[in-house]
């Protein structure tokens, strides 16, 4: 609802509100397109109303649950949802998806498009490390994004970091779950281990070879555009 209060604010027509899954998260969404009609401050303002509505949300469930004299059972549930609520909105300042925090990052920064910026940084300097051919091709990525801006770069470095993060967060689940699988059946822990070790290779590799694959056909499609 902030999203939507702002941009009505601000003169805007909004369209759908709804709600879906983004990835793995059930998230509420509100069309609010328009807001590319507004100055860069004023779309700052419509990311940050989300968490401003959350933030007074917030207030309201610590003064009742601290202050009011209530029973303690309605008391623990609303620490239960100031808590929850508290962990939204630091996820919705998250800027690595598509959540708050990357529209804001995106429109603080002057980068629209940022998650196809990001990629395209991440080929320039992959495709620059590539020698004598880099100087053949890099004018391609020049065109869309500018590969020396630092919030692009900071942003590009730091979520090829999230991403190992979350794979190897995913790795240590997986491990810790196989563990309780072991009392249902007479595997041993470090068979299972073994296992997840050699899924988590495969994978790796694969999306290595998958990426590879990617950068050499685009790589193919530059050279073969100057050329012809």
């Amino acid at each position: 609802m902030g999203h939507v209060t702002a941009t009505q604010f601000f003169k805007q027509k909004t369209y759908s509100i709804g709600f879906g899954l983004y990835l793995i998260f059930p998230v509420f969404y509100a069309d609010v397109t328009n807001i590319w009609a507004l100055s860069k401050y004023k779309r700052i303002v419509v990311n940050l109303a989300g968490i401003f509505f959350q933030s007074i949300l917030g207030v309201l469930l610590f003064c009742c649950y601290s202050w009011l004299d209530i029973n303690t059972n309605v008391k623990d549930i609303l620490h239960n949802v100031f808590i929850i609520n508290g962990i939204t909105m630091l996820v919705n300042l998250f800027p690595f998806f598509k959540f708050d925090g990357y529209w804001l990052y995106s429109d603080l920064f002057n980068l629209p498009n940022l998650t196809k910026k990001y990629q395209m940084c991440i080929q320039y300097w992959l495709k620059k490390i590539i020698r004598p051919l880099s100087s053949f091709f890099l004018e391609d990525e020049k065109k869309y994004m500018n590969p020396y801006n630092v919030p692009l770069i900071l942003y590009s470095l730091s979520k090829i970091g999230i991403n190992i993060m979350l794979a190897f967060a995913i790795i240590n689940f997986l491990r810790n779950y196989a563990n309780m699988l072991v009392d249902l059946g007479s595997i041993s822990v470090t068979d299972i281990c073994s296992v997840l070790n050699l899924v988590y290779k495969f994978g790796i590799l694969t999306l290595l070879l998958i990426y590879l694959t990617k950068l050499l056909r685009t790589l193919y499609k530059s050279i073969r555009s100057k050329i012809y």
